[in-house]
């Protein structure tokens, strides 16, 4: 009888030190999921932010696309003599204000 009692005991005590070892590994599985979570939001957050610096930079360099195509057009070309060089057409008539 004193053998079934040890062997009960050492089951116990088996069992008990069993369901520890579980419940700590447990604990560090809940612990690092709640880590990873917090790592995925801040990834989120930055997919997030980093999309809309990509929307914001393809909107730029459609604009400069635009830009580039009106600078090498024969309109820009005739602005700017205009206005750098101050030429005419040939039946254009400048008027100038007379200073007081």
């Amino acid at each position: 009888m004193a053998r079934k009692r040890v062997r009960k005991r050492k089951n116990k005590n088996g069992i008990l030190l069993v369901s520890g070892v579980v419940i700590v590994l447990c604990c560090f599985m809940l612990i690092g999921s709640i880590q990873l979570k917090q790592k995925l939001d801040q990834y989120a957050a930055t997919e997030a932010e980093l999309n809309t610096q990509i929307e914001e930079q393809e909107a730029y360099a459609q604009s400069l696309v635009k830009e580039s195509e009106y600078i090498g057009s024969p309109e820009y070309i005739e602005a700017m003599a205009r206005e750098k060089l101050g030429l005419l057409k040939d039946n254009e008539i400048i008027f100038k204000r007379k200073s007081k």
